[in-house]
């Protein structure tokens, strides 16, 4: 995958001076301002003849050697607990193999107790149960017996209203009836007496008698008179009263009643889900200890190798046998060796030459004279400071893909990546020593006889050892690696000449 070329050039475009890097032991470096007049020669006369073949332009950069797959493994019992065996750092474990055994004593102490307390909630939430249906049904039996109440009052009082009333009010008119008739009847009876005793026929004996029969009879009617005013006046509203309160006092009896047993039910309730509250918290301890127990034996979710966490933060212990770790520490690394990467920084003024997809290649230190082959698998989508944390260069996070497969090695070593920014076919291309710059414009000193010339070339990329010439040089022209001591002389610039599309990219390095 090759960047645009031209759009690598604009990024990198140097201004009034141009510094050229010369690597390895062709040695020097040459500044040139405009108008300067001497300059330090540390290399011997040297030529070169440019050549055309294929350039590759890398961007180097470099780090560390690291697992694509990478799992921690962290404690998972609660508290802290101790490490009573562990499998040795360095060891390749596959994936199921036991890695740690924690000490469980305290935890089965605490699974009985859990385990007790368990079991009461199960007897008192069965209690509670229990008692809850208990007193459903007690309360329906004594609603059932409250309405039966208030129903009875109701009758008794349309029964004395319809019935009884009714009754002893006729009982009474008939009683009036009856002494009236029988009251005329002595009246007739002495008025017969008298007529009788005055013909002589009846005697005052008689007459006194009769007499005394009709004032009997009056009293007799007074008296049917006397128990009817008091039934209509007295005992009929006082019985009516007394029986309508027993049906307000029943339906009192009846809310009251309906009340209590709505209370003690929802009482009985709040008991009966507080218990079962208790008990699925209970529930929870338990479980929570029964896979805390399970969590005691730390086996491997993945195939790796292993790695132990270094001490973090004061007083923290070294992850061995005998040590005391605490909740959710990490304690092992199991990284997948299979496939490895390598974290590395990019500049910000370099991000826009990398993509995703471009090839590399990566030397590690522990094995120089082996090279294997990459891709740039992830860049990051923001900066981050520097390691310097100086404000004026950032860096982004990118991931180079190790494609080969490699021997045994281990994470942590040490890498140095060259991504491959460009790849050309055909170019010419000479030393970075040979050009040299001055203002805006590129000089390569050629041979000619045996004069050296200054001619004026348009560059194009390179890397730490050659410079591709995009104008003004030939296949065969034989070039200067040391520049003259003085550099009058050079030709003028074109009046006018336009803006030249090639420039010397700033060393990547």
């Amino acid at each position: 995958m090759i960047p645009n070329v031209s759009k690598w050039r604009r990024l990198m475009r140097p201004k009034l001076w141009i510094p050229v890097v010369v690597a390895g032991a062709a040695g020097g470096v040459w500044m040139i301002r405009s108008g300067s007049s001497d300059a330090a020669v540390k290399s011997s006369d040297a030529y070169f003849t440019a050549e055309s073949g294929p350039f590759t332009v890398a961007l180097p950069t470099g780090g560390s050697l690291e697992a694509v797959d990478e799992v921690k493994v962290r404690n998972r019992v609660p508290g802290n607990t101790q490490i009573l065996s562990l499998v040795k750092e360095g060891t390749v474990v596959e994936k199921g193999e036991l890695l740690i055994e924690l000490d469980s004593s305290d935890i089965e102490n605490r699974l009985s107790q859990a385990e007790i307390a368990y079991q009461q909630s199960l007897s008192a939430v069965a209690e509670q149960e229990e008692r809850y249906e208990n007193l459903k049904s007690e309360n329906i039996i004594k609603l059932r017996d409250t309405e039966l109440a208030v129903e009875f009052a109701k009758t008794d009082l349309r029964k004395y209203e319809e019935g009884q009333f009714p009754q002893l009010k006729k009982k009474a008119d008939s009683a009036i009836g009856l002494a009236s008739e029988e009251l005329r009847r002595a009246e007739d009876r002495l008025n017969g007496t008298r007529r009788l005793e005055e013909k002589g026929y009846a005697t005052p004996s008689e007459r006194v008698a009769d007499e005394l029969a009709v004032k009997r009879r009056e009293v007799e009617l007074q008296s049917a008179e006397e128990e009817l005013r008091l039934l209509i006046e007295f005992d009929a509203p006082r019985q009516r009263r007394q029986l309508e309160t027993n049906v307000e006092n029943t339906k009192v009896v009846l809310d009251r009643t309906r009340r209590q047993a709505d209370t003690q039910l929802e009482k009985a309730e709040m008991q009966l889900t507080s218990s079962k509250e208790t008990l699925a918290l209970r529930k929870q301890s338990l479980d929570e200890l029964h896979e805390a127990r399970e969590h005691t034996q730390i086996f491997a979710p993945q195939g790796g190798l292993v790695v132990y966490e270094k001490p973090r933060g004061w007083g923290s212990e070294p992850i061995e046998e005998g040590s005391t770790v605490r909740e959710r520490q990490e304690l092992i690394s199991l990284p997948d060796v299979s496939r490895m990467k390598v974290r590395v920084n990019i500049y910000e003024n370099q991000i826009s030459l990398v993509k995703p997809g471009m090839h590399a290649r990566i030397t590690l230190d522990a094995l120089p004279d082996r090279t294997f082959t990459g891709e740039v698998s992830k860049i990051a989508s923001m900066p981050e400071p520097a390691r310097d944390n100086n404000p004026n260069y950032r860096v982004y996070k990118a991931e180079v893909l190790v494609t080969d497969e490699l021997p045994e090695v281990k994470p942590g070593v040490t890498a140095k990546v060259d991504i491959l920014i460009a790849e050309l076919a055909d170019v010419v291309k000479v030393p970075l020593q040979a050009v040299i710059g001055a203002d805006d414009r590129n000089f390569c000193f050629v041979q000619h006889g045996k004069a050296m010339e200054p001619v004026e070339v348009k560059v194009g990329l390179f890397d730490s050892d050659f410079v591709e010439i995009r104008q003004g040089l030939t296949v065969g022209d034989l070039v200067s690696l040391t520049p003259p001591k003085g550099l009058d002389g050079l030709p003028e610039a074109e009046p006018n000449a336009p803006p030249e599309d090639d420039e010397l990219l700033s060393s990547t390095q």
